[in-house]
């Protein structure tokens, strides 16, 4: 499986204007294989620091047609499409009137 995965050259990038790819070299090729080894898609979201640079690397010099498009020759797919908003965290405190006898909480 991983030879498989490994001999793919592309990584295809989700956008807002369509597809695009990428093709990798070797070593890219096994960093990329080991960031989708349990997922064929990702979001941009859940990469660390260090592998979003080099995504935006990857992602700096992909094209919307790749020179050899062969079904099944994307190692994986992220998807960079606008995220939504992360959830703004919520504080909830005791009403002044509730203090000592409710469970109640109102939010700030």
């Amino acid at each position: 499986m991983w030879i498989a995965k490994i001999s793919r050259s592309l990584l295809c990038f989700h956008t807002s204007v369509g597809p695009r790819y990428a093709d990798l070299t070797l070593s890219e090729r096994l960093s990329i294989a080991w960031m989708f080894r349990h997922f064929s898609e990702l979001p941009l979201g859940v990469l660390t620091e260090t592998q979003k640079r080099k995504v935006e690397e990857l992602r700096a010099r992909a094209t919307d047609e790749p020179a050899i498009m062969i079904e099944g020759n994307v190692i994986g797919t992220l998807d960079c499409t606008l995220a939504k908003k992360p959830a703004q965290r919520v504080v909830f405190e005791k009403s002044k009137a509730e203090r000592g006898t409710a469970s109640e909480y109102e939010i700030k």
